[in-house]
């Protein structure tokens, strides 16, 4: 197989040791190594939707608590859009707070309408 092009050796099952001693071989679940990565990165979904509205009053700042499904391995960088009704787009966006459980999206309202958290992801890579 090695010596013909295009070829691939596909395995699976393998367990790399550094050192003499051997360990059991570790079984993880998909969901257990999904937690796993989701430590290091974060992003909205198709399914995730936070319809937050603005107050009535422009100047006033809207704010989203975003919870992270797994705590993050360290407060992560944030990056996140904001989307408004009828073509108005929100000003002055900053994140509030950043921790390890969730951030606080603001934005700041110029004019009489609803805003939406639209997207973000979360990185906290090493």
């Amino acid at each position: 197989w090695y010596s013909t092009n295009g070829a691939t050796f596909e395995i699976t099952g393998v367990q790399l040791e550094v050192g003499p001693v051997e360990t059991p071989f570790e079984h993880r679940s998909f969901s257990d190594e999904l937690a796993r990565c989701m430590r290091y990165y974060q992003a909205s979904t198709d399914d995730w939707h936070s319809a937050l509205n603005s107050n009535s009053t422009p100047g006033a700042y809207s704010n989203c608590n975003v919870p992270f499904k797994v705590q993050m391995r360290a407060a992560p960088t944030v990056n996140y859009v904001w989307t408004g009704n009828g073509g108005n787009t929100p000003t002055g966006q900053s994140t509030n707070y950043i921790g390890v459980n969730s951030f606080v999206a603001l934005s700041l309202a110029n004019s009489n309408s609803a805003f939406r958290l639209n997207s973000w992801t979360c990185d906290a890579e090493l």
